[in-house]
C-alpha cells in the first residue's frame, strides 16, 4: 500500500513539473513574439525616419530651381509641346511620376490632384510621366479615372533624369520650382492640407 501512494505522489509531481515546463515554454514563446514585435516596430520607425529625412533633403534640393524647357508629348493627342507652352498662369501645379515610382505613395495624392483639376480647370494642373510603357500608364489612368492633362517626357531635365520619386510642385512662368511636396506613405495626412493651401493661395480666382 505504501508503494502505491508513493507511485501516485511521483506521478502527480511528474505531471506538475510537465505542466510547469509547458507553461514556461508558452511564456518564452510569448516573450519571443513580443520581442519580435518590438524589433519590427523599431525597424519600421527607423525606416520612416530615413524616408522623412530623404524627403526633406529632396524638397530642399528642388526648391527654387529653374527647370529646362523640356520636350513633352500629350499622352492622348500625341502632340509634341514644350513645357513653357503649358504655363499660362502665374503658377501651375505639376506632379512628376516615373515608371519606377512607388504607386502606393503617390496614388492618394494623384486622385486629390485630379479632383482639383476638375474643380479649378485643366489648364493649371498637369501630370508629367516618365513612362516607356504606354499601356501601363494608360491602365493606371483608366483604372483611377484620371482626367487631368497628362504629358510624357521626351527630353527630360537633369533634375528628373535619374529620379524615381514622385514630386509635386508649383511652376512659375519662368519655370522656377516652388512649394515642393513629395507624396509618400509617411505623409498621407498632409496631402489634403497641401492641396487646400495651393488652391486657396494660388487658384482662388
Amino acid at each position: 500500500m505504501k508503494w502505491y501512494w508513493l507511485l501516485i505522489l511521483f506521478l502527480f509531481l511528474a505531471l506538475f513539473q510537465l505542466l510547469q515546463i509547458a507553461d514556461l515554454n508558452r511564456s518564452v514563446k510569448d516573450l519571443s513574439a513580443s520581442k519580435q514585435l518590438i524589433y519590427q516596430q523599431k525597424k519600421m520607425l527607423e525606416r520612416e525616419m530615413e524616408d522623412n529625412e530623404k524627403i526633406t533633403k529632396m524638397q530642399h534640393w528642388f526648391e527654387g530651381v529653374q527647370i529646362d524647357d523640356m520636350l513633352l508629348t500629350n499622352f492622348y493627342s500625341k502632340d509634341t509641346v514644350s513645357l513653357s507652352s503649358l504655363l499660362t498662369i502665374d503658377k501651375s501645379l505639376f506632379l512628376f511620376i516615373s515608371e519606377k515610382s512607388c504607386t502606393t505613395c503617390y496614388l492618394p495624392y494623384l486622385k486629390k490632384m485630379n479632383s482639383l483639376a476638375k474643380k479649378r480647370g485643366f489648364d493649371r494642373v498637369f501630370l508629367l510621366a516618365d513612362y516607356e510603357n504606354r499601356v501601363g500608364l494608360k491602365s493606371l489612368l483608366f483604372e483611377h479615372d484620371i482626367r487631368m492633362k497628362v504629358y510624357t517626357i521626351v527630353k527630360t531635365d537633369r533634375l528628373f533624369e535619374h529620379n524615381i520619386e514622385p514630386i509635386s510642385f508649383l511652376l512659375t512662368l519662368n519655370r522656377y520650382i516652388d512649394n515642393v511636396f513629395i507624396p509618400h506613405k509617411t505623409n498621407f495626412s498632409l496631402v489634403e492640407s497641401y492641396l487646400n493651401i495651393v488652391e486657396e493661395r494660388f487658384f482662388n480666382d
